[in-house]
């Protein structure tokens, strides 16, 4: 049953083209994106889609919030022209990691490709930007949507996966007879407690899990002597670090640089230090935390 509103097709299109990161193929135009979200919606193309579809999301109503969840795989296979693949739902529950949606993405694909890519190993990371993206204001702003990009170790294949949560509500425009609707849309890495989507996914459709990655990260809080700092050893999904041995201690700006230097070295992006740091980050200790504890105390 077709799930996505005119709208919200248009918008996934913009932010699918501007994300496409450039590799061997050409990135496809703005009307094959809205082509290949029709068809992967239920319909026969795009202009079917505008003459059946609702403009805007069903069932919209003052002061209430609605929900957005799409789950995108395009994957590039030797011998065969790229494959859309995507899944929409407006159900929370439906689309949590928990309930096996990644699974579901990857069973998407195809019985015939499952059998080729069982037990072939894969890597994945985010790159960072390479040209514009103009995010500075609308639905889109101050995200970044780069694609999860996942390629085999022979490098033949590779998939870019997009997991895209968005939020919507009526608002005014003009005067209280005029209302538009408001979108937010962002990535979603994965749901905190969760593994990673992207590792569900490729679980499903090889058989096999991927190691962690780990990264260094400097902490918001001085780590070392004189209020200087020490870089953290990070695993993907663990809410502790390790502090790294053998570096000499320096203000925050200059270990910054050096952990930058030396996760590039490693083949990680910015985006991907961000995901593998995510849940260190979240229980981390943070400057204010300590500002907050100090002007809580009592004198009593």
């Amino acid at each position: 049953m077709p799930v996505l509103s005119i709208d919200e097709a248009k918008l996934l299109a913009t932010v699918l083209q501007k994300s496409f990161p450039e590799g061997k193929r050409p990135v496809p135009g703005r009307g094959k994106w809205l082509n290949h979200l029709a068809r992967a919606d239920g319909y026969r193309d795009w202009n079917v889609m505008v003459a059946a579809a609702h403009a805007q999301p069903p069932h919209l109503k003052w002061g209430e919030w609605g929900d957005l969840f799409v789950a995108i795989a395009w994957v590039e296979f030797p011998g065969c022209e790229p494959k859309f693949h995507m899944l929409a739902t407006r159900d929370r529950g439906q689309a949590h990691p928990h309930n096996g949606w990644p699974g579901e993405l990857a069973a998407a694909i195809g019985a015939d490709l499952h059998r080729r890519l069982r037990g072939v190993k894969f890597h994945y990371g985010r790159p960072d930007v390479l040209r514009s993206e103009d995010n500075s204001w609308g639905p889109l702003a101050g995200y970044s949507f780069q694609p999860i990009e996942v390629t085999s170790s022979d490098n033949a294949t590779r998939i870019l996966l997009w997991w895209l949560e968005g939020r919507y509500t009526q608002a005014l425009s003009g005067g209280p007879e005029e209302s538009v609707v408001s979108y937010q849309l962002h990535f979603e890495y994965r749901a905190y407690g969760e593994e990673p989507r992207a590792d569900q996914f490729l679980h499903c459709l090889t058989g096999l899990r991927r190691p962690r990655r780990t990264c260094l990260y400097v902490p918001d809080v001085a780590n070392a002597d004189d209020d200087r700092y020490l870089p953290i050893v990070v695993t993907e999904e663990e809410q502790d670090g390790v502090i790294l041995s053998g570096w000499t201690p320096g203000d925050w700006e200059s270990t910054w640089k050096l952990v930058a230097d030396a996760n590039s070295r490693a083949g990680l992006s910015q985006l991907d230090v961000s995901d593998i740091a995510e849940r260190y980050v979240f229980f981390a200790p943070r400057e204010e935390d300590d500002i907050f504890e100090f002007y809580g105390m009592s004198e009593d």
